[in-house]
């Protein structure tokens, strides 16, 4: 009998040894998908954080002046994209917030009258024994600078897949409210005019990503009403344009690349 009872004792005890053992297994394989899951997370997902450098197509005019297009025009924006749910809806889709910390744009204008814009006349005056005057005329020109929030869906259709080079492509869309202060100034015939402005700006667009690096296109379009101050005014040579303000709109479609971090 009692060798009966020992043989059931070591029964017991491998059987229960055989259970921890897998129970070990099943532990660590659990903690191996998590981790998996986790990278491939992380691959198709990735930072939220993307600094944008583009290339706009800007156009502005106003009630006194005719539309004006962009020579050239440059813009870079740097924010923040804070994505929801933790897993992804359906595991395809997630739904975001972007925040823009800063977006600053500078752009170079022709001139709706002539292309002389960045020329320099010397002015002969009547009598020889003056001095000639130089006018510089620096043509029409804009600077912002501003932030931006809104919402922002992303799509990753190939997140399922087993084919790990697929994973990361990711594709967006997005529309932002973009408070932002305008400077425009133009120089033309040797007057100097500048008109600064807090414009109510939209943003909306899309790009397509694949992991840190992305290729985008935008449309950005608003107005305000501007107030001018004469140079000339201010320096007490000329008369004051007055307390007058006049509204420009302004319409850009920009090109970018997005790197992610």
């Amino acid at each position: 009998m009692k060798k009966y009872l020992i043989i059931a004792a070591m029964t017991l005890l491998g059987i229960g040894q055989t259970n921890a053992q897998d129970y070990s297994v099943q532990s660590t394989e659990l903690a191996v998908q998590k981790e998996d899951l986790s990278s491939i997370n992380k691959r198709i997902w990735g930072k939220g954080r993307f600094l944008r450098l583009g290339y706009s197509k800007t156009e502005t005019g106003s009630q006194f002046d005719p539309v004006e297009k962009s020579k050239y025009s440059f813009f870079m924006t740097k924010g923040t994209t804070y994505r929801f749910p933790k897993k992804a809806i359906g595991g395809l889709v997630k739904i975001g917030i972007d925040a823009v910390w800063f977006d600053i744009q500078f752009s170079k204008f022709k001139s709706p009258y002539s292309d002389l814009d960045w020329s320099s006349d010397i002015i002969e005056t009547e009598d020889p024994d003056d001095e000639p005057e130089l006018d510089i005329n620096i043509g029409r020109m804009a600077f912002s600078a501003g932030m931006g929030i809104g919402p922002n869906v992303s799509v990753a259709p190939f997140a399922l897949t087993s084919i790990k080079g697929l994973q990361p492509l990711r594709a967006s869309i997005y529309f932002h409210y973009a408070p932002t202060m305008q400077i425009y100034a133009k120089s033309q015939g040797g007057d100097i005019e500048l008109s600064t402005a807090f414009c109510n700006m939209m943003n909306f667009g899309g790009n397509i990503s694949y992991r840190a690096i992305a290729l985008g296109i935008e449309g950005r379009w608003g107005k305000s009403k501007f107030k001018p101050l004469d140079f000339e005014s201010i320096l007490g040579d000329g008369e004051s344009l007055g307390s007058q303000k006049y509204t420009r709109k302004f319409a850009n479609t920009r090109f970018y690349i997005q790197f992610s971090f």
